[in-house]
């Protein structure tokens, strides 16, 4: 029988991050960090191994249907499909209070915090 999967989204730091250690630590099966910036999603994946730990890493920025379709692509090829998703991923801007956004500022928050619930 093949491994669970377990994948999260935006982990490479944060809550994203803590729950990949944790699910490192108690999950019997392979979990996913993902991450929308390549270097530092391969950065916290280093540092989770000099810890001890081992996520497999795979770009995947929720706001972008080609990345999505990649991400679906691989692991349905590698694994055959997840077993548990944590959508983690999310955006603010340090001004959220200020409703002053520019209407693509708007529109990514909305792609990242709404729809990527519905696509992902």
């Amino acid at each position: 029988m093949s491994k669970k999967v377990a994948v999260v989204t935006g982990s490479n730091k944060g809550i994203g991050l803590s729950i990949v250690k944790g699910l490192c630590k108690r999950f019997d099966g392979v979990v996913y960090l993902t991450s929308r910036d390549e270097g530092r999603g391969k950065a916290a994946v280093a540092d989770l191994n000099k810890q001890g730990l081992h996520p497999e890493y795979h770009q995947l920025d929720v706001s972008d249907r080609e990345s999505i379709s990649k991400f679906r692509d691989h692991i349905q090829e590698k694994c055959g499909g997840i077993d548990i998703l944590i959508n983690n991923a999310g955006f603010a801007n340090a001004n959220y209070i200020d409703f002053s956004y520019d209407f693509e500022e708007n529109k990514k928050i909305i792609d990242i915090n709404f729809k990527s619930i519905l696509t992902i």
